[in-house]
């Protein structure tokens, strides 16, 4: 019986321990701003099938496994959920587990909320705070600016419209947009203009229509002042005015953000007979191809007829004359008009004065050449000798050429009328310099050496020729022949020069080296009777006034006739590549004076 009874106990614990089950869970978050969602995550464990009934302590309930819950309305919740498997159940209550706060509310007025460029606004901040105090403001103005202060003011400097939006935070964490669109207008001011079909008549009445032609932003109100107390409000206007006289127009534009911008028109409107009248900004002389500005001093619409042809029906029209005479400029007022009028004018046309000339020489080898006018009374000469030089200014001005060339020179003159005669001469300036060249012969040599000069210079013999040769041979010797002989009678380098003369006084100079050295005895020492190819053997010149020796030249060659040494040092070591019977051949000079000493069969050298 005690078994039976043990076996039952322990079948009850079992089944006890199978059927319990065990309530939990968190959130995520527990905390936050209203309106707010949160999310319920269940972590209850148990047997059996499970079922779930939630209660968020704000009047909502769920029976999911992991619900989520809205809470809008700020406070402290505790929540419940109790958990079943149909024969046992737990319960887990948290609570003030979610705390829900406050949330602010952005806000804010601004003064003034249109206005003209540059405009500022203040802007107050009327925001309502939550659980606790607002710890940060972000304003955007619409314009890129922004700023973080509570009650900022803003300067806008370009036209358009904005909207501005503030956006804060709390404590909490808590936060609030509010966006005003097109808060602010900011304004550019209007831009005035007008114009009128007619602004001139002769008789009153005279009835004008004005065209406005002023814009800007927004819906825009006009006020016309017409100069003779009449003034309106429309858009265009017509006004009629009664007297004769000059009336000023102003119109005053004003748009509905209350930018206003006027204008007057000085004179605008001129009621008066008409009086043909005109001038010249030159007067009544005038020169050939110069441009004349006429004037209407009628201040009407105007034909103008200028005497050769030309013709015209601007109100202030510019005409050219080509042809040197006297015309009769007719103008006529007001064409088409009862106010019509005429005037005539005779203007005087002069012609170019001569700016003709002539220069001597025509031909240049380096001498200067004087240009003279045909014309001396100028007022103001501009000479252009073709050569890019700086322009000559004065009446008849000479000129020196640096290059040889063809220069073709040209000449502007100008009047005591101001009128202006421009001439190029047809042919050029030719300009070509001299040339001295000569040939010596010999250039060189032992004293004492005749040398024959030859001259070789040139010149443009078209227009001129050589006169005069001078020679410096270099030794205080001189010559004026064109082609002398010297004999130099001392060893020396000597610098000849030849100065050559043309008939127009124009020089050239050149010059050339003469050497003059003398005989030096050449003598050569050496101890080698006999040996073999590829042997060094060393030689010593023995030569008088070695000092004055210029140049050293050894040359040595076998019987076969092949060279088989040389050099062109005083003493040199040579080293022999070849064989056979050598022969010597030893020359020296000093100034272009060569001296040899040959000798035949000195040595023998043997070898491959």
């Amino acid at each position: 019986m005690k078994i039976y009874i043990t076996f039952f106990t322990l079948l009850f614990v079992v089944m006890s321990l199978r059927a319990q089950v065990h309530a939990d869970f968190t959130a995520n978050p527990t905390q936050g701003c209203a309106p707010m969602t949160i999310s319920f995550i269940n972590n209850s464990s148990g047997s059996g099938t499970l079922t779930y009934q939630w209660n968020f302590g704000n009047g909502n309930s769920s029976n999911l496994q992991n619900p989520t819950a809205n809470y809008v309305n700020p406070g402290t919740y505790t929540v419940t959920l109790i958990v079943s498997n149909g024969t046992s159940s737990d319960t887990l209550v948290r609570t003030h587990y979610i705390h829900i706060f406050q949330n602010t509310t952005a806000n804010f007025t601004l003064s003034p909320n249109s206005g003209c460029i540059p405009l500022t606004v203040n802007f107050t901040n009327t925001s309502v705070p939550g659980d606790t105090v607002i710890t940060n403001y972000v304003w955007d103005f619409g314009d890129g600016g922004s700023i973080s202060s509570q009650n900022p003011s803003h300067n806008y400097t370009q036209p358009g419209g904005y909207n501005v939006s503030l956006q804060i935070t709390d404590g909490h964490g808590c936060h609030s947009t509010f966006t005003q669109n097109g808060a602010v207008v900011a304004s550019s001011v209007p831009t005035v203009a007008f114009s009128a079909d007619f602004t001139s008549n002769c008789t009153a009445p005279f009835t004008v229509n004005f065209t406005n032609q002023s814009s800007g932003m927004g819906t825009l109100t006009y006020l016309w002042n017409f100069g003779d107390g009449g003034t309106s409000t429309a858009q265009n206007p017509s006004h009629t005015y009664t007297q004769t006289g000059s009336y000023s127009v102003s119109l005053q534009v004003t748009n509905q953000y209350g930018c206003s911008k006027d204008t007057v028109y000085t004179n605008y409107i001129n009621i008066s007979s008409v009086n043909a009248a005109f001038h010249t900004n030159l007067g009544d002389s005038v020169c050939i191809n110069q441009i004349v500005q006429f004037i209407n001093d009628a201040g009407t619409t105007a034909l103008w007829s200028f005497g050769d042809g030309g013709t015209s029906t601007l109100s202030n029209p510019s005409h050219t004359y080509t042809t040197s005479g006297s015309y009769t400029v007719m103008m006529i007022a007001a064409p088409g008009t009862s106010c019509i009028d005429t005037a005539y004018r005779t203007i005087y046309v002069r012609p170019a004065p001569n700016a003709q000339f002539s220069f001597n020489p025509a031909f240049s080898c380096g001498n200067e050449i004087t240009f003279t006018p045909n014309n001396t009374n100028g007022t103001a000469y501009q000479w252009n000798f073709g050569d890019n030089s700086p322009i000559g200014t004065s009446v008849s001005p000479s000129h020196t050429y640096q290059n040889n060339g063809n220069y073709y020179v040209s000449l502007i003159l100008t009047d005591s009328y101001g009128c202006q005669g421009a001439y190029q001469y047809p042919t050029p300036v030719i300009v070509e310099k001299p040339v001295a060249n000569f040939n010596a012969s010999p250039n060189e040599g032992c004293k004492p050496l005749p040398v024959s000069f030859t001259d070789s210079s040139s010149c443009n013999t078209n227009y001129t020729h050589f006169t005069n040769w001078s020679w410096n041979f270099g030794d205080g010797q001189t010559s004026n022949l064109q082609n002398p002989n010297h004999t130099y009678q001392d060893t020396g380098v000597y610098s000849v020069t030849l100065t050559v003369t043309t008939d127009l006084g124009c020089t050239a100079t050149t010059s050339v080296e003469v050497q003059v050295g003398e005989h030096q005895h050449p003598q050569v020492q050496y101890s080698f009777l006999e040996g073999c190819a590829n042997d060094t053997i060393h030689f010593i010149s023995l030569s008088t006034d070695s000092n004055f020796i210029d140049q050293y030249n050894w040359s040595f060659v076998s019987d076969s006739g092949l060279v088989v040494g040389n050099s062109m040092e005083a003493n040199p070591d040579i080293y022999f590549q070849g064989n056979g019977i050598i022969s010597l051949t030893y020359v020296i000079n000093q100034n272009g004076c060569y001296d040899t000493l040959k000798l035949d069969s000195i040595f023998v050298l043997h070898g491959p």
